[in-house]
């Protein structure tokens, strides 16, 4: 149904869920259920969640997380549909960090919002810094009207 709908261009605001254990796995996977290769390209994001088992050996107990290691666009390419990660897991800083620079989704939004590459450059760092604040106040709600 996904594909149906994507294809049909009913796809604005689709999404579903799909197990992998990497963006590139995912493609793969949908190759062979039998989506076309060209129509990849109709996703525009992935976003990859891994979920690890963690042992506390002092305190002998484990817990279960899940961290979203993977973050990224489909590029349509001259020999199908690639990847781009715009973030990934860094275990070592314990975060998702900037890996490439988008190609696909951040022109569509500029495009959409009528933004200069300065202007959503500036409504980005806005929007970060009001994310870094909520994280450490631990604020439930914030007002995403950046845009």
């Amino acid at each position: 149904a996904l594909w149906d709908t994507l294809l049909a261009g009913q796809g604005k605001g689709s999404y579903c869920t799909f197990h992998g254990q990497s963006a590139q796995e995912a493609l793969k996977r949908f190759q062979s259920m039998g989506v076309p290769l060209q129509d990849l390209s109709a996703l525009d994001l992935l976003v990859v969640q891994r979920r690890w088992t963690t042992f506390d050996l002092q305190a002998k107990t484990k817990r279960e997380t899940r961290k979203i290691i993977q973050v990224g666009e489909i590029l349509e390419g001259t020999k199908g549909p690639s990847w781009n990660a715009l973030f990934e897991w860094n275990a070592v800083e314990q975060r998702l960090v900037e890996a490439h620079e988008s190609k696909k989704i951040v022109p569509r939004i500029r495009e959409a919002l009528g933004l200069s590459h300065a202007e959503y450059t500036a409504k980005w760092l806005e929007l970060t810094e009001r994310l870094l604040h909520a994280r450490q106040t631990r604020t439930q709600t914030m007002d995403w009207s950046v845009f």
